[in-house]
């Protein structure tokens, strides 16, 4: 791995602001250059083993390096996790909850002011508004998915463990005191995960294509 790749990790790593990122890099760069004048060595794995030994690891100074620009993250248990993009992003769509929820009803009134039409099934007029109305905020993170060029692998991991959460809370929190279990269907449980997961999936397959139209 050359020196440059081991800079861009390491600053990637770092979740420093734009600014501070390039500074870093710059610094970092010049550093390394000089010190591979010194070593005169044209072994690239020497030069990179001798680098790593004077700077030290490079995913521990990154996470030194997060938390020193990030002081309030500097909680217990909570502020180590939160070094890892995945669980960033999974409690920023957990934030959005209530706003999609918002917007669902929002939607839903708007489209439909004397009610939501009933129906059976769960593909009807009413839960296809829902689910485009929950959707709709979504737009702000689908924006800092693409502005901070999120790998696919955060985007679908972050966003399925963000459902499952949610859906733990809901059944065990909620639907569970409510109904004491006594009135427990599959099928009606069924079609509310399914409702419930559906806005996310469309989320991703929203940024997906677009980070594809855009090559971000």
């Amino acid at each position: 791995m050359a020196y440059k790749d081991f800079i861009e990790k390491f600053v990637e790593s770092s979740s420093l602001s734009e600014k501070d990122s390039k500074l870093l890099a710059l610094e970092m760069e010049s550093d390394f250059y000089a010190k591979e004048k010194d070593l005169i060595l044209n072994n690239e794995t020497d030069t990179m083993k001798k680098i790593e030994d004077d700077f030290g690891d490079k995913d521990k100074l990154a996470e030194q390096m997060f938390l020193a620009h990030h002081k309030y993250l500097n909680i217990p248990i909570l502020g180590p996790l939160l070094y890892f993009k995945t669980i960033r992003w999974i409690v920023l769509i957990l934030l959005m909850y209530p706003i999609n929820e918002i917007f669902a009803n929002l939607f839903g009134n708007f489209i439909f002011p004397e009610g939501k039409p009933g129906s059976e099934t769960p593909i009807n007029p009413g839960n296809l508004v829902y689910i485009l109305g929950f959707t709709f905020p979504f737009i702000v993170i689908i924006y800092l998915y693409i502005k901070f060029k999120a790998s696919k692998k955060d985007i679908v991991l972050s966003s399925l463990l963000s459902v499952v959460i949610i859906a733990l809370i809901i059944f065990f929190f909620f639907m569970g005191p409510i109904n004491n279990y006594s009135t427990f269907s599959l099928e009606s449980n069924l079609i509310i995960l399914g409702l419930l997961s559906s806005p996310y999936l469309l989320f991703i397959l929203i940024t997906l294509v677009l980070k594809k139209i855009l090559k971000r």
